[in-house]
């Protein structure tokens, strides 16, 4: 409702009245259901595009700890017409874990297959991150995934670390 006065000859008049559609007057809320309601309206009219081109990210995995250090990792996919990749990061609870204690491996599918992979890379000074990043160039068009794998040494070799999967994105 809306509270108006109005000056008529000198005397103050309260008046209560509603908009047209009886719900009062417009909230930051409905102006935002409006733009998402228009924003889908537009995206609709321009075809798959919104739904063809994005990125998504798995879960985030935990492991560790491996000589005192925990880790965690996580997996992207971006898929746009003409081009698809993945990114695989593996983070320590340290900014300066020593060298090659960290290795990280990125895998891009394509329908379920494997499109191709990139790594192991480990890491080449002490750091707080391992990443690395696998394009798609010649894969195609299709639905696409990305997984990785991480690795932490235990102190004669390297315990492997599947992280989880990416929601599909279509691309390509």
């Amino acid at each position: 409702m809306i509270q108006t006065l109005i000056t008529r000859d000198q005397t103050l008049e309260r008046r209560t009245f509603r908009s047209q559609s009886g719900r009062g007057a417009p909230t930051k809320r409905s102006h935002m259901r409006r733009s998402l309601f228009a924003a889908t309206i537009v995206g609709l009219c321009l075809g798959g595009t919104a739904a063809y081109a994005g990125t998504a990210w798995s879960i985030v995995g935990y492991f560790g700890p491996q000589l005192g250090y925990s880790y965690n990792n996580q997996n992207s996919v971006t898929a746009n017409p003409g081009v698809a990749w993945t990114l695989h990061v593996v983070n320590s609870s340290s900014s300066s874990t020593p060298t090659g204690y960290m290795g990280v491996e990125a895998i891009l599918y394509k329908g379920g297959s494997v499109c191709t992979s990139n790594g192991p890379i480990y890491n080449s000074s002490p750091a707080a991150y391992a990443q690395t990043v696998t394009s798609g160039n010649g894969c195609g068009n299709g639905t696409y995934s990305g997984q990785g794998y991480s690795y932490a040494w235990n102190g004669s070799s390297y315990n492997t670390y599947s992280s989880f999967s990416t929601p599909s994105q279509n691309g390509g």
